[in-house]
């Protein structure tokens, strides 16, 4: 069993209860594993260093003021259908600052190149599934202050038994 780790942005309440019903009917297997979020890092440390890589971001992210991010459209890889910012920079030079205390954890082990495309995912889909398929209802502009970084684990995917949820080891607040 191996436990992974990953340092999330996590929506507020709005937006997790607009997300959560699209989630649930298109994504069910994960649903219950961890709330709505974007991804800043994952996988990133080993979980046996958690104690020292908390220290790490809890000092850099002191020095990181909060900003404002509006999640306003649906977008798409080829296998994954999500929710995208209206402007991601703000969350690319979040990213941009912490990948400089771990350079060696770039988002996604750098599977997708070196840097991040922010989004919120709803479905992990088969390529070939045409998005005009799928139901989405319209879109609010879901505007929120990021104030803080959550640092999660749980078991991966291809180990579990059973959905068994990512839990929070740490919060972080932004510009101390």
């Amino acid at each position: 069993m191996k436990i992974e780790t990953a340092i999330l942005l996590i929506p507020p309440l709005e937006v997790q209860a607009f997300t959560a019903p699209l989630r649930e009917r298109l994504n069910p297997a994960s649903f219950p594993l961890f709330p709505a979020h974007i991804t800043l890092m994952y996988p990133f440390i080993p979980y046996k260093d958690h104690r020292l890589a908390d220290r790490t971001l809890r000092e850099h992210c002191l020095h990181i003021p909060p900003f404002d991010v509006t999640l306003d459209h649906y977008d798409r890889f080829p296998s994954v259908l999500f929710i995208a910012p209206r402007d991601p920079k703000p969350i690319q030079n979040l990213y941009h600052c912490i990948s400089k205390a771990f350079p060696d954890h770039i988002a996604y082990g750098g599977e997708y190149g070196d840097e991040l495309h922010p989004h919120l995912t709803l479905a992990v889909l088969d390529p070939d599934t045409e998005p005009e398929h799928i139901e989405l209802p319209p879109i609010p502009a879901m505007t929120f202050t990021v104030d803080r970084l959550y640092f999660y684990a749980g078991i991966a995917e291809t180990d579990r038994e059973g959905p068994v949820p990512f839990i929070p080891l740490s919060v972080f607040p932004l510009g101390g």
